[in-house]
Protein backbone atom coordinates (compact mmCIF):
# COMPACT_ATOMS: atom_id res chain seq x y z
CA UNK A 1 0.00 0.00 0.00
CA UNK A 2 2.74 2.19 0.91
CA UNK A 3 4.82 1.59 -2.20
CA UNK A 4 1.66 1.83 -4.32
CA UNK A 5 0.46 4.48 -2.70
CA UNK A 6 3.54 7.35 -1.87
CA UNK A 7 4.79 6.27 -5.44
CA UNK A 8 1.74 6.79 -7.14
CA UNK A 9 1.22 9.88 -5.34
CA UNK A 10 4.59 11.12 -6.27
CA UNK A 11 4.30 9.94 -9.34
CA UNK A 12 1.16 12.04 -9.76
CA UNK A 13 2.75 14.64 -8.39
CA UNK A 14 5.69 14.92 -10.32
CA UNK A 15 3.50 14.34 -13.81
CA UNK A 16 1.78 17.47 -12.75
CA UNK A 17 4.66 19.62 -11.16
CA UNK A 18 7.02 18.64 -14.49
CA UNK A 19 4.43 20.49 -17.22
CA UNK A 20 3.78 23.61 -14.82
CA UNK A 21 7.88 23.87 -14.82
CA UNK A 22 8.63 23.97 -18.05
CA UNK A 23 5.89 25.89 -19.15
CA UNK A 24 6.97 28.75 -16.48
CA UNK A 25 10.45 28.33 -18.41
CA UNK A 26 9.28 28.50 -21.64
CA UNK A 27 6.43 31.16 -21.06
CA UNK A 28 8.40 33.54 -18.07
CA UNK A 29 7.53 36.78 -19.23
CA UNK A 30 11.32 38.17 -17.17
CA UNK A 31 12.80 36.14 -19.82
CA UNK A 32 10.86 36.95 -22.69
CA UNK A 33 10.73 40.79 -22.17
CA UNK A 34 14.71 40.83 -21.71
CA UNK A 35 15.02 38.99 -24.92
CA UNK A 36 12.46 41.39 -26.62
CA UNK A 37 14.70 44.38 -25.46
CA UNK A 38 17.87 42.69 -26.43
CA UNK A 39 16.21 41.79 -30.19
CA UNK A 40 15.35 45.39 -29.88
CA UNK A 41 18.64 46.58 -29.24
CA UNK A 42 20.18 44.18 -31.90
CA UNK A 43 18.06 45.80 -34.31
CA UNK A 44 18.41 49.64 -33.13
CA UNK A 45 22.23 48.88 -33.60
CA UNK A 46 21.99 47.52 -37.28
CA UNK A 47 19.72 50.75 -38.12
CA UNK A 48 22.20 52.87 -36.50
CA UNK A 49 25.05 51.16 -38.66
CA UNK A 50 23.35 51.27 -41.60
CA UNK A 51 22.23 54.92 -40.93
CA UNK A 52 26.58 55.80 -40.30
CA UNK A 53 27.19 53.81 -43.92
CA UNK A 54 24.94 55.78 -45.64
CA UNK A 55 26.16 58.91 -44.17
CA UNK A 56 29.52 58.02 -45.36
CA UNK A 57 28.53 56.99 -48.73
CA UNK A 58 26.89 60.44 -49.52
CA UNK A 59 29.70 62.01 -48.21
CA UNK A 60 31.99 60.37 -50.78
CA UNK A 61 29.36 60.50 -53.38
CA UNK A 62 29.18 56.87 -53.77
CA UNK A 63 25.83 54.25 -54.82
CA UNK A 64 23.67 53.14 -51.51
CA UNK A 65 21.86 50.41 -51.21
CA UNK A 66 18.71 52.53 -51.43
CA UNK A 67 19.72 53.76 -54.91
CA UNK A 68 21.23 50.28 -56.08
CA UNK A 69 18.13 47.80 -54.56
CA UNK A 70 20.18 46.00 -52.61
CA UNK A 71 18.35 43.94 -49.77
CA UNK A 72 18.11 45.61 -46.40
CA UNK A 73 17.85 44.08 -42.60
CA UNK A 74 14.07 44.84 -43.17
CA UNK A 75 14.12 43.16 -45.86
CA UNK A 76 12.81 44.94 -49.20
CA UNK A 77 15.18 47.03 -50.30
CA UNK A 78 14.39 50.01 -52.13
CA UNK A 79 13.03 52.70 -49.87
CA UNK A 80 12.05 51.00 -47.17
CA UNK A 81 9.68 52.58 -44.76
CA UNK A 82 11.03 51.42 -41.95
CA UNK A 83 14.74 52.89 -42.83
CA UNK A 84 13.36 56.06 -44.39
CA UNK A 85 11.37 56.78 -41.64
CA UNK A 86 15.07 56.21 -39.28
CA UNK A 87 17.22 58.28 -41.17
CA UNK A 88 14.56 61.07 -41.06
CA UNK A 89 14.02 60.95 -37.41
CA UNK A 90 17.71 61.19 -36.78
CA UNK A 91 18.49 63.86 -39.16
CA UNK A 92 15.64 65.95 -37.60
CA UNK A 93 16.88 65.66 -34.03
CA UNK A 94 20.33 67.39 -35.10
CA UNK A 95 18.39 70.54 -36.29
CA UNK A 96 19.51 73.76 -35.02
CA UNK A 97 16.95 75.05 -31.61
CA UNK A 98 16.25 78.24 -32.92
CA UNK A 99 14.12 76.41 -36.14
CA UNK A 100 11.68 75.70 -33.49
CA UNK A 101 10.89 78.91 -31.64
CA UNK A 102 8.51 80.51 -34.05
CA UNK A 103 6.13 77.11 -34.13
CA UNK A 104 6.87 77.17 -30.39
CA UNK A 105 5.88 80.60 -29.68
CA UNK A 106 2.58 80.19 -31.80
CA UNK A 107 1.59 76.76 -29.53
CA UNK A 108 2.24 79.48 -26.38
CA UNK A 109 -0.07 81.90 -27.55
CA UNK A 110 -2.95 79.35 -28.59
CA UNK A 111 -2.60 78.12 -25.08
CA UNK A 112 -2.30 81.58 -23.46
CA UNK A 113 1.28 81.20 -22.31
CA UNK A 114 2.33 84.29 -23.81
CA UNK A 115 4.90 84.12 -26.84
CA UNK A 116 7.00 81.37 -25.17
CA UNK A 117 9.92 81.49 -22.77
CA UNK A 118 11.94 78.07 -20.93
CA UNK A 119 11.90 79.41 -17.44
CA UNK A 120 9.40 77.06 -16.09
CA UNK A 121 8.31 73.66 -16.43
CA UNK A 122 5.32 74.50 -17.93
CA UNK A 123 7.28 76.33 -20.76
CA UNK A 124 9.96 73.77 -21.38
CA UNK A 125 7.31 71.04 -21.20
CA UNK A 126 5.24 73.10 -24.09
CA UNK A 127 8.78 73.58 -26.03
CA UNK A 128 9.52 69.77 -26.16
CA UNK A 129 5.79 69.26 -27.43
CA UNK A 130 6.06 72.32 -30.14
CA UNK A 131 9.87 70.86 -30.74
CA UNK A 132 8.11 67.31 -31.51
CA UNK A 133 5.36 68.92 -33.19
CA UNK A 134 7.30 70.26 -35.81
CA UNK A 135 9.50 67.03 -36.24
CA UNK A 136 6.36 64.97 -37.17
CA UNK A 137 5.12 67.85 -39.80
CA UNK A 138 8.59 67.59 -41.52
CA UNK A 139 8.85 64.03 -40.61
CA UNK A 140 5.27 63.55 -42.62
CA UNK A 141 6.48 66.13 -46.03
CA UNK A 142 10.07 64.51 -46.40
CA UNK A 143 8.45 61.26 -46.45
CA UNK A 144 5.67 61.33 -48.36
CA UNK A 145 8.55 63.00 -50.43
CA UNK A 146 10.46 59.83 -50.71
CA UNK A 147 7.85 57.76 -51.34
CA UNK A 148 6.55 59.92 -54.65
CA UNK A 149 9.98 60.50 -55.91
CA UNK A 150 11.43 56.89 -55.38
CA UNK A 151 14.22 57.29 -57.79
CA UNK A 152 15.94 59.80 -55.31
CA UNK A 153 14.28 58.95 -52.13
CA UNK A 154 15.70 60.70 -49.18
CA UNK A 155 18.95 61.99 -48.63
CA UNK A 156 21.12 63.57 -45.66
CA UNK A 157 20.58 67.61 -45.64
CA UNK A 158 16.75 67.50 -47.64
CA UNK A 159 15.60 67.93 -43.99
CA UNK A 160 17.44 71.36 -43.30
CA UNK A 161 16.08 72.50 -46.76
CA UNK A 162 12.49 71.41 -46.10
CA UNK A 163 12.97 73.30 -42.39
CA UNK A 164 14.21 76.21 -43.43
CA UNK A 165 11.05 75.96 -46.08
CA UNK A 166 8.70 75.50 -43.22
CA UNK A 167 10.55 78.64 -40.86
CA UNK A 168 9.90 80.95 -44.26
CA UNK A 169 6.05 79.74 -44.23
CA UNK A 170 5.73 80.60 -41.18
CA UNK A 171 7.20 83.73 -40.62
CA UNK A 172 4.89 84.50 -43.60
CA UNK A 173 2.01 83.51 -41.79
CA UNK A 174 2.94 85.58 -38.41
CA UNK A 175 3.42 88.46 -40.79
CA UNK A 176 -0.12 88.04 -42.03
CA UNK A 177 -2.24 87.58 -39.30
CA UNK A 178 -0.25 90.69 -37.90
CA UNK A 179 -1.21 93.08 -40.22
CA UNK A 180 -4.77 91.78 -40.42
CA UNK A 181 -5.37 93.28 -43.42
CA UNK A 182 -8.55 93.06 -45.52
CA UNK A 183 -6.56 94.57 -48.23
CA UNK A 184 -4.04 92.01 -48.47
CA UNK A 185 -5.22 88.15 -49.27
CA UNK A 186 -4.22 85.69 -46.95
CA UNK A 187 -1.68 83.05 -48.96
CA UNK A 188 -0.37 80.95 -45.87
CA UNK A 189 -3.54 79.32 -43.51
CA UNK A 190 -1.91 77.34 -40.72
CA UNK A 191 -4.37 74.35 -41.58
CA UNK A 192 -2.53 73.98 -44.56
CA UNK A 193 0.92 75.18 -43.90
CA UNK A 194 2.28 71.31 -44.58
CA UNK A 195 0.19 71.10 -47.82
CA UNK A 196 1.93 74.83 -48.85
CA UNK A 197 5.35 73.08 -47.52
CA UNK A 198 5.34 69.60 -49.46
CA UNK A 199 4.72 71.97 -52.63
CA UNK A 200 7.94 74.22 -52.10
CA UNK A 201 9.98 71.47 -51.27
CA UNK A 202 8.85 69.61 -54.83
CA UNK A 203 9.49 72.85 -56.20
CA UNK A 204 12.94 73.58 -54.99
CA UNK A 205 14.24 69.71 -55.30
CA UNK A 206 13.30 69.86 -58.82
CA UNK A 207 16.15 72.33 -59.55
CA UNK A 208 18.42 70.90 -56.30
CA UNK A 209 17.76 67.00 -56.88
CA UNK A 210 21.15 66.73 -59.38
CA UNK A 211 23.05 67.44 -56.17
CA UNK A 212 21.59 64.73 -54.10
CA UNK A 213 21.86 62.08 -57.02
CA UNK A 214 25.16 59.73 -56.46
CA UNK A 215 24.45 57.36 -59.78
CA UNK A 216 23.19 59.92 -62.32
CA UNK A 217 25.15 63.22 -64.05
CA UNK A 218 22.03 63.99 -65.92
CA UNK A 219 21.41 67.45 -65.07
CA UNK A 220 24.30 68.34 -63.26
CA UNK A 221 26.18 71.35 -64.34
CA UNK A 222 29.50 69.78 -66.29
CA UNK A 223 32.81 71.66 -67.80
CA UNK A 224 34.66 70.29 -70.73
CA UNK A 225 37.63 68.95 -68.44
CA UNK A 226 35.74 66.60 -66.79
CA UNK A 227 36.69 62.73 -66.63
CA UNK A 228 33.77 60.44 -68.29
CA UNK A 229 34.73 58.01 -64.85
CA UNK A 230 33.98 60.77 -62.58
CA UNK A 231 31.13 60.13 -59.97
CA UNK A 232 28.39 62.31 -59.65
CA UNK A 233 29.72 64.41 -56.30
CA UNK A 234 33.02 65.31 -58.57
CA UNK A 235 31.61 66.50 -61.47
CA UNK A 236 29.46 68.93 -59.35
CA UNK A 237 32.84 69.74 -57.47
CA UNK A 238 34.41 70.37 -60.46
CA UNK A 239 31.79 72.54 -62.40
CA UNK A 240 31.68 74.59 -59.05
CA UNK A 241 35.57 75.29 -58.87
CA UNK A 242 35.00 76.01 -62.79
CA UNK A 243 32.39 78.38 -62.25
CA UNK A 244 34.52 80.28 -59.66
CA UNK A 245 37.21 80.63 -61.73
CA UNK A 246 35.96 81.42 -64.79
CA UNK A 247 32.38 82.56 -64.13
CA UNK A 248 32.77 84.73 -61.24
CA UNK A 249 36.36 85.45 -62.25
CA UNK A 250 37.86 84.81 -58.65
CA UNK A 251 41.47 83.43 -59.46
CA UNK A 252 42.67 83.86 -56.04
CA UNK A 253 39.78 82.00 -54.54
CA UNK A 254 40.00 79.20 -57.11
CA UNK A 255 43.87 78.67 -56.49
CA UNK A 256 43.30 78.71 -52.33
CA UNK A 257 40.51 76.30 -52.44
CA UNK A 258 42.76 74.07 -55.45
CA UNK A 259 46.20 74.42 -53.45
CA UNK A 260 44.33 73.01 -50.33
CA UNK A 261 44.55 69.32 -52.25
CA UNK A 262 41.01 68.44 -50.87
CA UNK A 263 38.70 66.77 -53.11
CA UNK A 264 36.26 69.83 -53.80
CA UNK A 265 33.45 67.02 -53.57
CA UNK A 266 33.62 66.97 -50.23
CA UNK A 267 33.32 70.65 -49.23
CA UNK A 268 30.92 71.72 -52.60
CA UNK A 269 28.69 68.55 -51.64
CA UNK A 270 27.64 70.70 -48.74
CA UNK A 271 27.41 73.74 -49.85
CA UNK A 272 25.22 73.20 -53.12
CA UNK A 273 22.94 70.62 -51.14
CA UNK A 274 22.46 72.92 -47.70
CA UNK A 275 22.30 76.20 -50.56
CA UNK A 276 25.26 77.22 -48.20
CA UNK A 277 22.87 77.67 -45.19
CA UNK A 278 25.42 75.85 -43.16
CA UNK A 279 28.12 78.95 -44.03
CA UNK A 280 25.81 81.59 -42.96
CA UNK A 281 24.94 83.02 -39.53
CA UNK A 282 21.32 83.27 -38.72
CA UNK A 283 18.36 82.26 -40.14
CA UNK A 284 17.01 85.48 -41.24
CA UNK A 285 20.33 85.86 -43.36
CA UNK A 286 19.85 82.22 -44.79
CA UNK A 287 16.35 83.02 -46.41
CA UNK A 288 17.48 86.51 -47.34
CA UNK A 289 20.51 84.83 -49.33
CA UNK A 290 17.70 81.91 -50.53
CA UNK A 291 15.71 85.25 -52.01
CA UNK A 292 18.21 86.13 -54.16
CA UNK A 293 19.08 82.12 -55.00
CA UNK A 294 15.20 82.14 -55.99
CA UNK A 295 14.91 85.44 -57.66
CA UNK A 296 18.40 84.01 -59.80
CA UNK A 297 17.02 81.02 -60.12
CA UNK A 298 13.67 82.49 -62.04
CA UNK A 299 15.52 84.96 -64.46
CA UNK A 300 16.89 82.56 -65.94
CA UNK A 301 14.45 80.13 -66.22
CA UNK A 302 12.27 83.47 -67.82
CA UNK A 303 15.48 84.08 -69.91
CA UNK A 304 15.13 80.54 -71.22
CA UNK A 305 12.19 80.30 -72.24
CA UNK A 306 12.76 83.73 -74.15
CA UNK A 307 15.05 82.01 -75.84
CA UNK A 308 13.11 79.17 -76.77
CA UNK A 309 10.21 81.60 -77.85
CA UNK A 310 12.29 83.37 -80.30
Amino acid sequence: ENGGGENGGDTSEAGAEAPAQTMDTAFDPLSALAEEAEKKQKRESAMDLEYRKEKARMKLGLPDKQRDGSSTEHGTGTNHSKEILSLIKKDLSRLPPDHVLRYHRRRMRSLGLGDGGEGDDESRMVLRESRNERAALLREVLFVYAREHEILGYRQGMHEILSYLLLALEIDLDESEASNSADSPDLVHFSTIRNDCFALFEAVMGRLSPAYDTQSTKGLPTNGGTDPSSTPMEVMGASILAKVSHVAGDVVLFRAVTSLGVPPQLYCTRWVRLMFAREVIGCNNVLDMWDEFFQLAAEEEAAKRADEIA
